[in-house]
């Protein structure tokens, strides 16, 4: 396990170094070479569309950044809200910690395609809309009925 954390951290001190040009091997430089798409989207797919500018050709690896390049503010924007009222939900903070792993590992991974990233998001969200609707219908013990001492 210690390796494994050293062979991430070897990775992620790496990519520092490399600076702009790791940004460029994961996909994000689209965004600054094509920044109109930014608004409505450029769709996912046709990847040899960005080759008169871009060396790397496969997908953005990120998640924030693949949804707002492919998607536009629209999209993103959806996305968002969803993500927002599925986190209102929750009732208690380390349900919310929990909340944010996923979402925190698609910053480096572009993760929506993925179904075990949206069955955690289901399964956090629904439990805590189950939770938090079941602490309503629980009525107060006498004590601390209003007008009672």
């Amino acid at each position: 396990m210690i390796n494994q954390a050293q062979f991430y951290m070897d990775r992620i001190n790496e990519g520092i170094l490399e600076g702009a040009g790791n940004l460029e091997q994961r996909g994000y430089d689209r965004m600054w070479k094509y920044p109109d798409y930014l608004i409505l989207r450029a769709g996912e797919g046709a990847n040899d569309r960005w080759a008169e500018k871009c060396s790397f050709l496969a997908e953005i690896h990120s998640t924030p950044a693949g949804v707002a390049f492919y998607y536009g503010i629209p999209g993103a924007a959806l996305l968002l809200i969803g993500l927002i009222r599925a986190r209102r939900t929750l009732p208690y903070f380390w349900m919310r910690l929990l909340f944010l792993a996923p979402l925190l590992y698609s910053v480096g991974i572009y993760n929506l395609r993925n179904a075990h990233f949206w069955m955690g998001v289901a399964v956090i969200w629904s439990v805590g809309a189950r939770l938090r609707s079941s602490s309503q219908q629980c009525p107060k013990p006498p004590s601390q009925a209003k007008g009672l001492r």
